[in-house]
């Protein structure tokens, strides 16, 4: 099985990415998947490095590992 978690570098990310970010690699651990991380850029105009870069820190942070991108 594969997850996906594809949140939108237009903001910091809040609770309710956090959870889900958990929730998907929580139900991939269950059955030996993986996380799909997609980046989704469709806002341009509002994209910032800093947010990207908050993604992966919360990431990491959670401890949510990734292994498809």
């Amino acid at each position: 099985m594969i997850t996906r978690f594809a949140p939108t570098p237009s903001g910091f990310l809040h609770e309710g990415n956090a959870a889900n970010a958990l929730l998907v690699s929580w139900l991939a651990a269950g059955v030996g998947g993986q996380v799909a991380l997609r980046i989704d850029d469709l806002d341009a105009a509002r994209l910032r490095p800093a947010y990207v870069d908050d993604i992966f820190q919360t990431l990491d942070w959670l401890e949510v590992s990734w292994s498809i991108g």
